[in-house]
């Protein structure tokens, strides 16, 4: 089935333009669930004798607080384990940022819109919060990525505040995503808020605000995946022709938390983009590749 562009928009439905298969989730996640159910059936209806359990983990809430990865290592014993997420063949990622969900909270104090001097202005004072998060952004990060897993993630993503048009604000709530680097904590990224805070304090007396870590993911660095990144890498070359490409990424996957437990781990995945969003998209080509090396790279670890 094919349809143009601007019909895509308006459909949830999964459509296959030339080597493109569009609609939400297309890549994140449905391709790598796909590649690994295909690979475990041929590799089940193959006979080849592999000396261990191979497990097939399609786990829940990822983009939310990895409930499912949780429970996973919670209660299964892995030796290595592969991560399958958007990146492009011959990529793998074996470090990458950590992120942290934050509130910073603004207070003010409730007022008659007619009375001024009675009344502190909360937006007025977030505004500013937000313009030294947007300078720090632009000074620190953005001029001074990560060699391995580019510019730290910062940015807005909710905002609430008010009660009235004729009322001064007395409370501001503005939630944000930021990024931490291996190395770094989000206690870090806490003090950087916190000196944003007293700068603003010197130039408003009246302001006080306060941060809360709604979320805190450390970052991904991957430890003794040498024999996985092995079986992986020859199966690169039977595949594609080339080795793999060591590499970071400056987004958060559960490959953290499956090495936090002590697990060896690395992730690849196939070509696709526009994540999230009604034009996401998943290279059908490279999603063949994938299948295979995973299978072959399977059948080295194992064998």
């Amino acid at each position: 089935m094919t349809v143009s562009r601007d019909e895509i928009v308006t459909l949830l439905d999964q459509l296959i333009e030339g080597d493109r298969m569009y609609g939400i989730g297309a890549v994140d996640d449905k391709a790598g669930c796909a590649a690994a159910m295909i690979a475990i059936r041929d590799l089940a209806t193959s006979g080849i004798p592999l000396r261990g359990d191979l497990l097939i983990a399609l786990v829940i809430d990822e983009e939310g607080v990895s409930a499912g990865t949780e429970h996973l290592v919670a209660h299964h014993t892995m030796d290595a384990a592969i991560v399958i997420e958007p990146a492009a063949l011959p990529v793998a990622v074996t470090e990458h940022q950590g992120f942290g969900w934050i509130d910073v909270i603004v207070h003010g104090k409730a007022a008659h819109g007619s009375s001024p001097d009675a009344g502190v202005d909360a937006i007025v004072h977030m505004a500013e919060v937000i313009r030294g998060l947007h300078e720090l952004d632009e000074r620190e990060w953005k001029g001074n990525p990560s060699a391995m897993n580019g510019r730290t993630v910062f940015h807005t993503g909710t905002i609430s505040g008010g009660t009235d048009y004729a009322t001064y604000p007395s409370r501001v709530v503005l939630g944000i995503e930021i990024g931490s680097q291996p190395g770094e904590t989000m206690a870090d990224r806490v003090s950087d808020i916190e000196r944003i805070f007293a700068d603003v304090t010197s130039r408003y007396p009246t302001f006080r605000g306060e941060v809360e870590v709604r979320l805190d993911r450390e970052p991904f660095v991957g430890v003794g995946y040498e024999a996985l990144y092995a079986a992986l890498e020859s199966a690169s070359l039977e595949v594609l022709g080339k080795p793999l490409e060591r590499q970071g990424m400056n987004a958060w996957t559960d490959a953290a938390l499956l090495q936090a437990a002590g697990i060896p781990t690395v992730l690849i995945g196939s070509l696709g983009d526009n994540l999230h969003a009604p034009y996401e998209w998943a290279d059908i080509p490279e999603l063949v590749q994938l299948t295979e090396l995973l299978k072959i790279a399977i059948v080295n670890f194992l064998r």
